[in-house]
């Protein structure tokens, strides 16, 4: 991502350049139509290259959202929450992770043991783009000490960053992304 809004900002400052030359030709008399046609003809090309980065970096933006869509309406124990009234809903995530994650007075819990690590490792296994088992598994290594929490947070930050971008995504993932800017030295 920094890369290539790097290299959108090198062709801006090609255009930039370009113009300025332009304009100092225009001014100190170098006005035949050829002249200006040429300039004209460089300005519009570096204005397609840069129109072509900006939209690259939309369509992948677009790409990652339909990609993540199906996560981003999944809550922390990985179900859309459309059960209703007095019913249970269940899913394959919620089956794995269900016995570890809980609520405990409206606020989320779940637990370290080596059986939810396991758990959360197969959840990651099972569905590789939803991003709470890495944060409760990043989080249950941090308390532990273990240099990896920072790869499975970075992780969940990464699908956070696409999932909160995808219209009509679960509050829960905003949530945790909240979480993780606020406990962590790690930043968007």
């Amino acid at each position: 991502m920094r890369r290539s809004w790097s290299l959108v900002m090198f062709w801006v400052g090609i255009a930039l350049t370009f113009s300025i030359l332009a304009t100092n030709l225009l001014i100190q008399g170098a006005r035949t139509p050829s002249t200006v046609i040429f300039i004209l003809g460089l300005c519009g090309l570096l204005v397609l290259i840069v129109r072509f980065y900006v939209d690259r970096k939309s369509s992948t933006d677009l790409r990652n959202k339909v990609e993540y869509s199906d996560v981003a309406r999944l809550d922390v124990f990985g179900t859309t929450g459309s059960a209703g009234a007095g019913l249970q809903e269940r899913s394959p995530i919620k089956d794995i992770i269900g016995g570890y994650v809980h609520t405990d007075g409206g606020l989320l819990r779940w637990d370290c043991s080596p059986e939810a690590l396991n758990a959360f490792g197969s959840t990651i296994t099972y569905n590789s783009k939803f991003p709470f088992p890495y944060y409760y598994r990043g989080t249950c290594l941090r308390a532990a000490q273990q240099a990896e929490w920072r790869a499975d947070i970075g992780k969940a930050l990464t699908i956070l960053r696409i999932t909160t971008q995808v219209p009509g995504h679960h509050v829960n993932h905003n949530e945790v992304l909240n979480m993780i800017l606020r406990d962590t030295d790690l930043k968007l």
